[in-house]
């Protein structure tokens, strides 16, 4: 984890592509769970293309 100065959906962008590039297993999946913000969902949408 890291401290960024982005808008929301960014740093949720780059930190599951980091997370995904450092070797996180997701062959079977990832769970994530979020509180229903918009820019969560989409930042994780936006990565859901690299699994």
């Amino acid at each position: 984890m890291g401290v960024r100065n982005q808008a929301l959906e960014r740093v949720v962008t780059d930190l599951l592509a980091d997370l995904v590039g450092r070797g996180l297993r997701h062959e079977d999946g990832i769970l994530v769970v979020a509180d229903g913000a918009k820019a969560l969902a989409t930042g994780v949408q936006r990565v859901s293309v690299l699994f």
